[in-house]
């Protein structure tokens, strides 16, 4: 009787299904109906219940909607130390979410260094080096150094009391200071070769200085052209200048060290034993870790 009714709890109504009920009593039309009704109510429950699960991507994605919350309010909030405070604190709820999307993330598939180069130069250090020339002779640089910092030492696998000198060797990225000045050198030179831009005359004619503290883009910009600012240079002056353990393995900064090809693991066991900083006995004593420093 079920069978010519047609649709879902119907169709696959079976004879086993009204003789199991039939042990005990005698069913009516009725009954027969409700059972059905019952098995297509229960199936329907079954199928709405979706789990969600608490992925690392879920996290992803919330930890991006944060952060355009938080920028939205400080591009349209008139009051900048609202909006300010605003973020700074959607920051702080946020962090325990990072920390999490961290461990999630730290087994997943690991890729080599040069792999992690081209993302940090592409996602990270082109964001933090954005509008450069403008702010590079701010005393707050320091502040982004810290987070470029944190990049490098991702890419190289160094331990945190890794002199930062190495960082940018290791991972065959200038500093971000000396990047800052060359951005800074290739602005300037450009305004200067514009003379159509309303700035040309100022940077012609500069106003003089009234605070001391102040580094603005053309004062800037006339040392490093005078100076002849070449970054491979700097960079290969300011190496030589450092005074760190194991320097004599790097001749000059600019040229690509060997290993970038080579597995996550031993890669990073490279750059440790190349710093002399790594999780060895002794080191684990300097730092309070354990009492012995003996390897056994």
């Amino acid at each position: 009787m079920a069978h010519p009714l047609g649709g879902e709890g119907f169709d696959d109504f079976t004879d086993g299904d009204i003789a199991e009920l039939m042990a005990d009593k005698e069913l009516g039309e009725d009954d027969l109906v409700n059972l059905v009704f019952e098995s297509e109510f229960d199936k329907s429950d079954e199928e709405e219940f979706v789990p969600v699960t608490f992925t690392a991507k879920v996290i992803r994605e919330g930890l991006a909607l944060g952060r355009k919350l938080g920028d939205h309010f400080m591009q349209n909030d008139t009051n900048v130390e609202r909006a300010l405070r605003f973020q700074r604190d959607i920051n702080r709820c946020l962090a325990q979410y990072e920390e999490v999307y961290k461990d999630l993330t730290k087994n997943s598939k690991q890729f080599d260094a040069n792999t992690l180069r081209t993302s940090a130069l592409a996602l990270v250090f082109s964001t933090a080096e954005y509008c450069a020339p403008v702010w590079e002779g701010s005393c707050h640089t320091k502040l982004i150094d810290t987070q470029l910092n944190s990049t490098l030492r991702i890419i190289t696998g160094v331990c945190q009391p890794t002199r930062i000198d190495w960082l940018s060797v290791l991972a065959h990225i200038s500093p971000p200071e000396i990047r800052r000045k060359e951005a800074t050198k290739k602005m300037y030179q450009k305004l200067l070769d514009s003379p159509d831009l309303e700035i040309n005359p100022i940077l012609q004619s500069p106003p003089n200085h009234r605070l001391k503290s102040r580094k603005p883009i053309w004062s800037r910009g006339n040392q490093l052209l005078s100076q002849n600012f070449n970054i491979s240079e700097a960079w290969t002056n300011s190496w030589i200048s450092t005074d760190i353990p194991n320097k004599n393995l790097i001749t000059s900064p600019n040229v690509k060290i060997p290993g970038f090809s080579l597995p996550r693991r031993e890669w990073v066991l490279l750059n440790r034993f190349r710093t002399g900083q790594g999780r060895c006995a002794e080191l684990m004593k300097l730092w309070g870790y354990t009492k012995d420093p003996n390897c056994t």
